[in-house]
């Protein structure tokens, strides 16, 4: 004997429905697997969409570049001698103080006159470091400038860069690239031994009372 009850139709079952970025509907699939499908058609897009050919450069424009690069590698070259020098001259003009002083039993603060003369190159050395970091720049902007449009452009400047990070990385390493200050900083404590020295040898009879010897 049947009911009333069975002879009623059944609902059919439930089902999901997921509506895609472009209006699609997919039914019966689960929400979560939504995003990464999405993002692996996004990923198999990108790897079939062919990348577009750079456009050539003008053959003048090649010549023109090439000739920006080397002057400015010569100019690089140049500074590079101009920081040499300068240096040098730090060095003789301090020694140059020093031996005076030495010789002719000059008083303590005779050597102070060196501060401001190492200050001075200081900044001159400063200066066109900042102007080679300049051009060092330019160099690579040029590089990447010919590869990008085809060409067979140099890499020096990408190269020297690459370098100083790994130099950078190393024990002492951050000592090498900062060779100017250290260089500077030790010229100011060589003029400041030198007149500390002198200040002491000639009042050290009239220092010990005050320090209790």
């Amino acid at each position: 004997m049947t009911s009333a009850i069975d002879d009623q139709p059944k609902p059919d079952a439930p089902t999901t429905t997921i509506v895609d970025s472009a209006g699609a509907t997919d039914a019966g699939t689960n929400m979560a697997e939504g995003p990464a499908s999405l993002a692996g058609e996004k990923r198999k897009r990108q790897r079939t969409t062919p990348r577009e050919k750079p456009e050539p450069l003008h053959p003048d424009e090649v010549r023109l570049l090439w000739d920006e690069f080397k002057l400015v590698q010569d100019k690089i070259d140049r500074i590079g001698d101009f920081h040499f020098r300068v240096r040098t001259w730090a060095i003789t003009l301090s020694t140059a103080i020093a031996i005076a002083g030495l010789t002719n039993k000059a008083s303590w603060y005779v050597y102070l006159v060196s501060f401001p003369l190492i200050a001075s190159f200081n900044l001159i050395d400063r200066a066109q470091t900042h102007w080679q970091e300049a051009l060092v720049e330019r160099a690579r902007q040029v590089e990447n400038h010919l590869r990008k449009h085809g060409q067979a452009g140099p890499r020096v400047a990408q190269v020297i860069r690459q370098r100083e990070m790994a130099v950078s990385e190393t024990f002492g390493g951050r000592l090498v690239l900062s060779n100017g200050r250290v260089f500077y900083g030790t010229m100011y404590a060589l003029a400041a031994l030198a007149s500390g020295g002198t200040f002491l040898w000639k009042y050290w009879d009239d220092i010990k009372p005050w320090i209790g010897l």
